[in-house]
């Protein structure tokens, strides 16, 4: 009997240590600079702010916005000592996902905050100033910040020390990407993009852009229902074959973790540090494919599938009569190395939407090609798209199912 509570007895200590570090690991979990950023502050009662995730966010973590100013003039940077507040944000019990929003408010007089996601304490009233203000989010504590994000209304300043309405940008944040102040001082502004596709990277440089933000000294009743889809990413490494996801990894040179599978959802593969044409090596099927600048990607008899083809890529692709390209989401267009490239087929799943950017002419002959629009599926000419026909046959455009729509003219090339 006594062996078996002190066996229970060991047990529960067990789970409860295992609980306990689960929690402390929760809370000291660092974000990385730009794992958030303010996209809406309003100083004009009742006092507002606004912060999205570009990282999924985990249980119990805990981030410090901080009114009080940094002061990078001293020999060890600080924050003002003054009595401006500190506030508390903690995410809820199951954690958000990358591209949540929280909006933050207070009572007319600063206090009673309140957030739509995760709870928010206060160690004092929150006092926006009308003539300028700041807010600076980190971890840890206020004599050891870990910075993530920081906004000003002012201009950040380079000298002297902060004032209750003006500060230093902490020297671990990049204005523009991390952090953003204004040219001159206004009272309420929000990031005025009610909906943001792309990786963490871009959206951080589209919420870092001041055009991007709409302001006024006078509050803004209602703010965007903003709506954030925010890729995760892989970067090709210089070598290898691009079809092998050895070759690919999460940071910007290509190394560190590899993906699990080119289909993963919510990746964006960077086909990068490369120059020049990149082969297929077998048939590929991948979600997202950002093709950069001086790089072709040659489909080299290959089946090439995928979702969206990034239209911020500015890469090329390179076909001939024997390729076949299909689409299956709602993709950017299709842009060909030559002027006018070969194609053996052009399908389209259900619902995908696509564009034809460059003249791309589907092959006649004994065998001729097809385009294939299944249901709901959206294919756009632009007057670029040729259908070759010779004695021996005509390629042809097929449509099957509901709703799908072919818009732009197309040509027959006759031989």
């Amino acid at each position: 009997m006594l062996k078996k509570l002190l066996i229970r007895r060991l047990i529960w200590l067990l789970l409860s240590f295992c609980s306990s570090l689960h929690s402390l690991q929760a809370q000291d979990s660092l974000l990385n600079p730009g794992d958030i950023a303010i996209i809406g502050f309003q100083a004009d009662n009742n006092d507002q702010f606004c912060f999205v995730a570009t990282v999924a966010i985990a249980p119990g973590i805990k981030i410090l916005f901080s009114e009080k100013g940094w002061d990078g003039s001293l020999p060890i940077p600080a924050f003002a000592n003054n009595s401006e507040a500190v506030h508390t944000w903690t995410s809820p019990p199951n954690g958000i996902d990358r591209g949540s929003f929280m909006v933050v408010n207070f009572g007319s007089t600063g206090g009673s905050p309140h957030v739509n996601l995760g709870s928010i304490l206060s160690s004092g009233n929150a006092g926006f100033a009308a003539a300028g203000d700041q807010l600076i989010a980190f971890q840890g504590s206020a004599s050891n910040p870990h910075f993530i994000y920081a906004l000003s209304t002012n201009r950040w300043i380079l000298t002297g020390s902060p004032t209750t309405n003006k500060s230093w940008l902490p020297s671990s944040l990049i204005n523009g990407i991390s952090a953003r102040d204004f040219p001159s001082e206004m009272d309420d502004q929000y990031f005025h993009i009610p909906i943001s596709i792309g990786p963490r990277d871009s959206i951080l440089t589209s919420i870092g852009r001041t055009q991007n933000w709409t302001r006024s000294n006078t509050r803004f009743l209602l703010l965007p229902e903003w709506a954030f889809f925010i890729y995760r990413f892989y970067y090709s490494k210089p070598m290898g074959s691009i079809t092998d996801l050895n070759s690919w990894g999460m940071e910007l040179n290509g190394s560190g973790t590899a993906p699990m599978s080119f289909t993963d959802s919510g990746y964006t593969y960077f086909l990068s540090n490369r120059i020049g044409i990149q082969y297929l090596e077998n048939q590929w099927n991948i979600t997202r494919l950002c093709i950069d600048s001086g790089i072709i990607l040659a489909l080299n008899g290959h089946a090439f599938s995928i979702q969206d083809l990034a239209q911020e890529g500015i890469g090329k692709i390179r076909s001939n009569e024997q390729d076949q390209i299909t689409i299956t989401g709602q993709s950017g267009p299709l842009n060909f190395e030559a002027d006018t490239a070969s194609l053996k087929k052009i399908v389209l799943a259900t619902g995908a939407v696509v564009s034809i950017g460059t003249h791309v002419q589907i092959v006649g002959g004994p065998n001729p090609g097809l385009v294939l629009l299944q249901s709901l599926a959206v294919l756009t000419t632009n007057g670029k798209l040729t259908l070759c026909e010779n004695v021996q046959g005509k390629a042809t455009i097929l449509q099957i199912g509901t709703g799908s729509q072919l818009i732009g003219t197309v040509m027959i090339k006759q031989h």
